[in-house]
């Protein structure tokens, strides 16, 4: 059952990528991150996010990869509290 509602929210969260605006994207992946254990797929949309929503490197001074950076230290972040609280 686990691994079920992970693949649905994997399946969720894809589909949000594609449809809904970008903080609704970013808030579901942190729910993920929380919930599940080791949610590396939220890494793998922060890039598909920027892969096909991501500002050109000139526009932002190189920083092309914003969702990817953010979501990898916010998932990082997250692991380490959870490791403490448990």
């Amino acid at each position: 059952m686990y691994i079920l509602k992970r693949i649905l929210f994997t399946t969720i969260l894809l589909v949000a990528t594609f449809i809904a605006p970008w903080w609704v994207t970013f808030i579901a992946s942190l729910l993920g991150i929380f919930y599940f254990n080791s949610y590396y797929e939220a890494i793998a949309v922060g890039a598909l996010f920027d892969i096909l929503y991501g500002v050109s490197a000139t526009s932002s001074f190189g920083y092309g990869i914003v969702g990817f950076v953010t979501i990898t230290i916010l998932f990082l972040v997250i692991k380490r509290i959870k490791q403490e609280l448990r």
